[in-house]
Parts: structure tokens; sequence; C-alpha cells
């Protein structure tokens, strides 16, 4: 019984940190890529992953695949969870990890797959616009290791 309300109140820590850590910018560019992809804006999204290291347009497809089979999964966009964490939501190990591979200017963006899986994506801006340079899928117990 103590397991199963930790894991209901551990579960309900995360829905929350993730409620409160919202930005428009990088979550809205990641939204808008979901978007993208269901919509088969082929422009908008190599835009989006231009700056990942090794990003080649011959994947453009598979990639719009694979985004619109995780809308389609979780029944919409609207129920995907897509929320920004804060540095100060990280855990310092974390923060120095990304720091060390994308430098200082970096934001991520998290998206709750289902009540186990999530996947976070690393966005850089410049010049105003956000950009993906980076992204991994995450159960929930290596998530919560990210997170303070």
């Amino acid at each position: 019984m103590k397991k199963r309300i930790s894991a209901l109140f551990l579960l309900l820590l995360i829905t929350l940190l993730l409620v409160g850590c919202m930005s428009k910018g990088s979550a809205a560019t990641v939204e808008g890529m979901y978007k993208a992809a269901l919509n088969r804006e082929a422009d908008h999204l190599s835009k989006i992953f231009s700056q990942v290291d090794g990003y080649d347009d011959y994947y453009l497809s598979e990639i719009m695949n694979n985004l619109t089979s995780d809308v389609m999964d979780a029944n919409g966009i609207e129920n995907m969870n897509i929320k920004e964490i804060e540095r100060k939501h990280l855990n310092l190990e974390a923060i120095e990890d990304f720091d060390d591979e994308f430098g200082s200017n970096w934001e991520l963006v998290a998206v709750q797959m289902d009540v186990n899986y999530f996947y976070v994506w690393v966005l850089k801006e410049v010049s105003g616009n956000y950009f993906i340079v980076y992204a991994e899928d995450f159960d929930k117990e290596e998530f919560e290791e990210l997170l303070k």
C-alpha cells in the first residue's frame, strides 16, 4: 500500500513539475514540430532539425512518420504533455552534462508519451528561433534521475 501511495505521489510530483515549467518558445517549437509532421510540412521540420549534428534531409520522411506516429499513439498533441523543464528542476550532474555538450544556451522540453515513457528534446535559440539539437527517450526512472 505504501509503495502504491509513493508511486502515485511521485507521478503527481512529476506532472506538477511538467505543468509548472512551461515556456512559450521552446515548448511551442516542439508542439509546432509535431503539428508540422501531422500536416506534412517538410520545410518547417527541416528548419527545426537543421542544427542537429549530422542531420540530413534524407531522413526527413522517416522523422515525419515517427513524429506523426507519436501523436497518433497519444491520441493527439493535446495529450502529449509538452513542457519545458527549467534548469532549476534538473540535478546538477544533468545540467553539467548538457552544458558540456551544448554550451550554456540550451533549453529542455519533455514530452510525456505515457505514464512510463518520456521523450526529451534539447533546443537552442538562435536569433529568436528555436532549433532541435538533440533528442533522447527515457523511461520513467531515467527521467526522474534528470530531476532534482
